[in-house]
């Protein structure tokens, strides 16, 4: 049972790609509403589809590459890990993500204008809805943030409790803690004290469930357990 370490894996991999994919998203929704009000959802999908297959789907990806680079480069980051939610607000707000998405909405809009996609009053008034975009990006990311913020001191508070049950060799209470933790890993950031100690619980607490409950481990197991994070 890797429920954690499975989960931890997910995180790492497609955790900037959704949050910035998904704060985009919502601005666009937004800028498009705002600029073309008199647009039916079915049309504002249809605008926004357009977009994507004409450059903004690959460009968001783009983003998200050059958000990693920054991170990696000005703050350190060697296993995609983060030290803190500051961190992942640095390496996005000081990343080009606002400066490259503009760039990209425009060279989308022209292509899908150009392509028949959209109309040529339609393309003119997003161009002009683009601070619009742009500005409801930057709340959409930040809102996500406190968000992940209020998580990660939610699974950091179970891990302390399971450490405490671990304490006391009370297993009944360590799985109720450790279900908790299974259910709230994969919505925190992927911070690398919080991953770590979440890896190490997960393995403590196997190799305990797998001995029938008992806490008579050898010290080389406990190694063990922590060494495999």
């Amino acid at each position: 049972m890797n429920n954690i370490s499975n989960k931890v894996k997910e995180l790492q991999e497609d955790f900037l790609e959704s949050k910035i994919g998904k704060a985009i998203n919502l601005g666009i929704d937004a800028g498009i509403k705002v600029a073309c009000p008199n647009l039916i959802e079915d049309q504002i999908i249809e605008v926004k589809d357009a977009l994507l297959e004409n450059g903004l789907e690959g460009g968001i990806k783009q983003i998200v590459e050059s958000v990693k680079k920054f991170g990696k480069s000005s703050i350190g980051l060697i296993t995609g890990n983060f030290e803190s939610i500051e961190q992942i607000e640095v390496a996005v707000k000081n990343g080009g993500v606002i400066d490259s998405l503009s760039g990209i909405l425009d060279l989308a809009i022209e292509s899908a204008e150009k392509n028949g996609l959209i109309e040529k009053n339609i393309a003119k008034a997003i161009k002009k809805g683009k601070n619009t975009m742009l500005k409801n990006f930057s709340k959409s990311i930040s809102q996500d943030l406190l968000k992940e913020q209020k998580a990660l001191e939610k699974v950091e508070g179970y891990i302390e409790d399971w450490k405490m049950y671990y304490q006391n060799k009370d297993f009944s209470n360590m799985e109720k803690i450790y279900k908790k933790i299974e259910r709230q890993i994969d919505k925190v950031a992927p911070i690398k004290n919080v991953i770590q100690d979440s890896q190490i619980v997960e393995n403590m607490h196997n190799l305990i469930k797998n001995n029938d409950g008992k806490f008579n481990l050898s010290e080389e197991e406990i190694e063990l357990a922590k060494k495999l994070c």
